[in-house]
């Protein structure tokens, strides 16, 4: 404690989640047209994010990626841009046959993976959920500022 000499590998794997976290930011403000200021929520997702990819996608000197050496196989989750508006599968209509005839499918922003499944954590109007399926929407109609600023919930 107090050293940072002693704590390389802790400060180098802080400023790989700090790069891929700036790489993130600054897609993200292209898409949108506008700046994403450090106290809008999707933030702490951002982060949450960053770090989670680095460990399930990139891979060190041995080849692997984290997750491979814990798991023993790759993550082959499907990725969709972070901060993409997606329809997803809505989990209360889905499972109630009483509403056959209603929507099942919403809008929201794509936040990432949940831990330990692999369903995608979606940004609705109510807040974050966990969807078991998600649809990219059509090129032109993939980003929404708005939305994002309107996000409920953190990590």
């Amino acid at each position: 404690v107090g050293e940072h000499q002693s704590n390389g590998r802790a400060e180098e794997a802080g400023r790989t989640v700090r790069d891929q976290a700036r790489v993130l930011k600054i897609h993200l403000q292209t898409r949108i047209g506008r700046k994403v200021e450090a106290s809008e929520p999707i933030m702490a997702w951002l982060i949450r994010w960053a770090a989670m990819a680095m460990s399930r996608f990139q891979k060190g000197r041995d080849g692997k990626t984290p997750y491979q050496r814990q798991k023993g196989r790759k993550c082959e989750l499907e990725v969709v841009p972070f901060g993409e508006k997606v329809r997803y599968r809505m989990p209360e209509v889905a499972g109630d046959r009483h509403q056959a005839l209603e929507e099942r499918w919403g809008y929201g922003i794509w936040l990432g993976h949940a831990r330990g499944t692999n369903t995608s954590l979606v940004s609705t109007e109510k807040g974050v959920i966990k969807a078991w399926a998600i649809r990219r929407l059509p090129e032109g109609e993939q980003w929404d500022g708005e939305m994002i600023r309107s996000i409920k919930g953190s990590p």
